[in-house]
């Protein structure tokens, strides 16, 4: 399936898988428009072939199994076999992950030290007695 926006680009399993290929990872630096209509992306997510496996399927939604097979054009076979997606519940990010998922995602948008004590007052929320605070740190406030 092809795409025309990196919107678009998150509904399709081929583009997505073809941007990792070409890009490396599907960071969000690498998920914009100009990204997912590479021609390079492009070409290679026409050749990616998504099937259903009923067995698969039938696993939901206690596991969200995949299998990957890649063949190269000089016949070598590379396939990896998941029951579990990092980030799942059942797999979850650690706090460490999340953490440096925030601060790459909001790089730019917010100063290092209003990353920290967004980071903070989240770790923290517990204790808090409202989201003031926070809706005060994010801007929303305005």
């Amino acid at each position: 399936t092809m795409v025309n926006n990196s919107f678009a680009m998150r509904f399709s399993i081929p583009v997505s898988i073809a941007v990792c290929m070409v890009y490396g990872d599907l960071s969000i630096d690498n998920v914009t428009d100009e990204h997912v209509t590479d021609d390079r992306v492009l070409a290679i997510a026409s050749k990616i072939i998504v099937k259903e496996n009923p067995d698969y399927t039938a696993a939901l939604p206690g596991l969200r199994k995949n299998k990957m097979t890649i063949y190269t054009t000089t016949g070598k076979r590379y396939e990896k076999e998941t029951e579990v997606t990092k980030g799942d519940y059942l797999n979850p990010f650690t706090k460490e992950e999340i953490i440096q998922k925030f601060e790459k995602i909001t790089n730019g948008i917010w100063s290092e030290k209003r990353q920290k004590e967004i980071v903070n007052f989240v770790l923290a929320l517990d204790e808090k007695e409202n989201a003031a605070e926070l809706i005060k740190l994010v801007g929303m406030d305005e």
